[in-house]
């Protein structure tokens, strides 16, 4: 599943094209090439053997729409009439989550396709997570580094108790389907829920930098750079 129906207001952008849009740098049959952040996060899905995937739109979201269905055809479009939040938009694919599902969000990825691989064959749930400096401002994650699962997360916590901050790509291998139960804001009251219910759900620690996500302007502009001086290395020539 693939989240993608925010308005992009954070991207400075004013509704009418959105965040997942926006073109990054990527490698195709060894060219450098521009390409829209949720094209990159499907191609990565399809060339880790996912065989299928849909997208969570806005219903008035017509060029996302269009770019989807014309380049990928075969993926599932599913509606969110209103911008409530990532966790309510996961709750309308909330189907999808009757067997093992791979979740990211529209706007970011992780640089090295090959992580897509390894979590798509990974036997075990897994959150994504990186170190911080300011993990008051992202979902937070508690682990026991021992015995390798996630013990608590929390949205944005006032009092942060790690400094792991979760990316918004998340591998569940065993149903979470019974664990969204109700409609809520954030997805991260899913995951706490489950874990409060005894769902082992493991950990893999990747570099702040391997995870790209255009969420403000800024962020927008120092993507773009380190997306072409990653692929360039890439590039048959």
């Amino acid at each position: 599943m693939i989240t993608a129906a925010g308005l992009g207001t954070r991207s400075g952008l004013d509704g009418k094209f959105r965040k997942e849009m926006l073109s990054l740098y990527d490698t195709r049959d060894g060219k450098l090439v521009l390409r829209p952040v949720i094209d990159m996060v499907i191609f990565r899905m399809k060339s880790a053997g996912i065989g299928r995937i849909a997208v969570i739109l806005n219903s008035n979201d017509r060029i996302t729409y269009d770019y989807v269905s014309r380049e990928y055809p075969e993926v599932e479009i599913i509606y969110q009439e209103k911008p409530d939040g990532f966790g309510s938009a996961v709750y309308r694919g909330r189907e999808l989550f009757r067997e093992g599902c791979l979740l990211n969000a529209g706007d970011g990825f992780v640089l090295d396709p090959s992580y897509y691989h390894d979590l798509a064959r990974d036997a075990r749930s897994k959150l994504t997570l990186f170190e911080v400096d300011r993990p008051e401002r992202y979902g937070n994650a508690v682990v026991d580094r021992k015995g390798g699962y996630v013990r608590e997360v929390v949205e944005k916590p006032v009092n942060p108790l790690s400094n792991l901050a979760m990316a918004a790509i998340y591998s569940f291998r065993e149903p979470l389907y019974e664990y969204l139960d109700t409609e809520r804001v954030e997805f991260t009251e899913y995951i706490e829920n489950a874990i409060s219910r005894n769902y082992s759900l493991g950990y893999n620690i990747i570099r702040r930098d391997d995870w790209i996500s255009v969420g403000k302007v800024e962020n927008y502009v120092k993507c773009v750079e380190k997306t072409y001086n990653y692929f360039k290395n890439f590039v048959i020539t």
